[in-house]
């Protein structure tokens, strides 16, 4: 009975082609709109989680600051449960790392030595436990008890919280697309069944008058549903695959992935999200059809 409803199920997928060209268009577009959005989800979540790890709150001194006041200041940092380390970074420290960072900078710096404006101010740059953290660091430095030492406080709030929206729209968004997708391919799927079960009424009556039981008539249109899951799925990872390794290089450089071990990490959480994203739709499409059969099929 299983070989009969496969080879069945391709039968009726060859017989009615036109309108199973219709049922897999259809079904790709959903499919790949919904893994995109999760590609999109995986990467800005990956980005949140790394920034976790990466980001840090500078705190610039003024220049008549004193250490005692400094190291004041970084031991109450040190105490507080949100911070995760306290670097300190002094004048010479600062030109170096400035120096180091681009062309442009070494050139401003190798103008301004012997002058007056040649100033590096000392700075701490304080890691939060996680990025919720972030927020309250910036404001233990603000406090204004520190006002006479700290000169400036450099954060990237207004970026993480960016990022933070993209990533709960892209979720909301998401979502919807997932429940809208769903429903039409599951309209679209069962009707072009009900479709095909009616031109196909005689030959089940026949089927019917000559002892044939449920699961054998209505096997193959089952499986003619899994047949249109299987091959948009396919064709979604035939075009996703491969659009991955071509942006590859630009995640790379957008997420700053100086190692093989987080350029593997992401990838592996990018076909997570696509394989499990293909088979979640392939699961309801197969649903939808064994719903559909019993719906129109009545035997």
């Amino acid at each position: 009975m299983i070989k009969h409803s496969f080879v069945g199920g391709f039968t009726n997928l060859i017989r009615s082609f036109w309108l199973s060209m219709t049922a897999i268009s259809v079904l790709i577009v959903s499919l790949a709109s919904v893994a995109f959005v999760a590609s999109v989800s995986t990467v800005v979540g990956f980005s949140l989680r790394k920034f976790d790890q990466q980001i840090s709150v500078l705190v610039y001194f003024k220049d008549e600051a004193t250490v005692a006041s400094v190291n004041e200041m970084i031991e109450d940092l040190n105490q507080q449960e949100f911070v995760k380390e306290v670097n300190f970074v002094d004048g010479s420290q600062a030109k170096d790392e400035l120096s180091q960072s681009n062309n442009t900078a070494s050139d401003l710096i190798e103008k301004l030595e012997g002058t007056e404006d040649e100033l590096f101010l000392e700075y701490i740059d304080v890691s939060p436990v996680d990025s919720e953290s972030y927020e309250k660091i910036v404001s233990f430095a603000r406090d204004p008890k520190f006002n006479e030492i700290v000169d400036e406080v450099r954060d990237q709030q207004a970026f993480i919280n960016q990022l933070q929206n993209i990533y709960r729209w892209t979720n909301i968004g998401g979502l919807a697309l997932i429940i809208i997708f769903a429903l039409v391919s599951m309209l679209v799927m069962s009707n072009i069944l009900r479709i095909t079960i009616f031109h196909r009424k005689n030959e089940i009556e026949i089927m019917r008058l000559v002892g044939a039981t449920n699961n054998y008539i209505r096997g193959p249109f089952i499986v003619e549903g899994f047949y249109y899951n299987l091959i948009a799925s396919l064709i979604v990872v035939g075009v996703f695959l491969p659009a991955l390794f071509v942006l590859l290089p630009t995640l790379q450089e957008w997420l700053q992935l100086d190692s093989t071990t987080n350029t593997n990490a992401l990838m592996n959480q990018l076909y997570l999200s696509i394989f499990s994203t293909i088979f979640v739709g392939s699961m309801v499409g197969v649903l939808t059809a064994f719903w559909a059969t019993r719906k129109y099929l009545k035997l």
